[in-house]
């Protein structure tokens, strides 16, 4: 399974699930920071 070296490697990435291929986008966004939802992150 890839998450081990994920873990190891980067133990402090966040790792987003999906359903579908059709929500990879709001997985990922449950992980970003709310400033960055709102599009101020730069």
């Amino acid at each position: 399974m890839a998450l081990g070296p994920v873990r190891q490697h980067a133990s402090g990435a966040a790792i987003a699930f999906n359903n579908s291929p059709e929500d990879t986008a709001d997985a990922a966004l449950r992980w970003l920071p709310t400033e960055v939802k709102e599009g101020h992150g730069r």
